[in-house]
């Protein structure tokens, strides 16, 4: 999403952008970002502690809008002559800005989230491979900096190379291109994309997540509201879940 202010006379371009374009976090709500059925006319949308009130839209936005089936609401007048008076009046005033400082979010994240893990456990199925086998993992998930580890469990006498990690802690982008890639933050594996029967992609790697601990699914229900937790069996499984990484 991008937030902007509408140009008027005598406005420069830093006051054009009020928001740039980013991933808008909803407020009050753990890793939940506004998506377009978040949007209609006639409602508020707090976006860093301002509230603005959508009161109309263009005709490719009420087409799109009806193609996916949204009730859209009826428009409202916008209060021109009122908004300009208002600027009017903010004129001697120092300009001031809304928008939080990144590091002073992230530095919120990590003292609200410090020492709380996420752990998952995952398989990787590659037996139709040349000397393929059914391997298994566990996953930690950090919530204070929203960083993954992944560990390989290893059977007794397996015959693998037992390495200390297979994935060191780090933001682990959802898709590698090559060798040279960039990383922003919207484009890492988060705790959404963690969910039991769902593959997720580790460096091309599918691992199949199959079960988690018990703080994990107490996590979920507290800030997912998720009430009925299912477990997916697969065979040939080694008991990991009692076992830390």
């Amino acid at each position: 999403m991008i937030v902007f202010k509408q140009l008027c006379q005598n406005w420069t371009i830093a006051e054009y952008h009020k928001i740039r374009r980013q991933l808008i976090p909803k407020p009050g709500e753990v890793n939940s970002f506004y998506r377009c059925d978040d949007l209609n006319l006639g409602m508020d949308v707090e976006i860093y502690g301002v509230i603005y009130h959508i009161v109309d839209c263009d005709e490719f936005t009420k087409n799109f809008i009806n193609r996916v089936e949204i009730q859209l609401n009826r428009n409202e007048e916008f209060p021109y002559e009122l908004f300009l008076v208002n600027q009017e009046k903010m004129k001697p005033h120092p300009r001031t800005t809304t928008t939080q400082d990144p590091e002073k979010l992230l530095l919120r994240q990590f003292l609200r989230n410090d020492r709380k893990v996420l752990h998952f456990y995952a398989d990787l199925d590659n037996k139709n491979e040349s000397f393929g086998d059914m391997r298994q993992f566990a996953i930690q998930y950090y919530l204070s900096d929203d960083t993954t580890r992944v560990n390989e469990v290893y059977k007794n006498n397996s015959g693998y190379l037992e390495f200390p990690t297979f994935c060191r802690r780090q933001r682990i982008p959802k898709k590698v291109q090559g060798v040279i890639m960039d990383e922003p933050r919207t484009a890492t594996i988060i705790v959404a994309d963690l969910m039991i029967g769902r593959t997720v992609n580790i460096f091309n790697q599918p691992l199949l997540l199959y079960d988690y601990d018990e703080y994990t699914e107490n996590y979920y229900r507290t800030a997912y509201g998720i009430t009925e937790f299912s477990h997916v069996k697969l065979p040939d499984l080694i008991n990991i879940a009692s076992e830390s990484v």
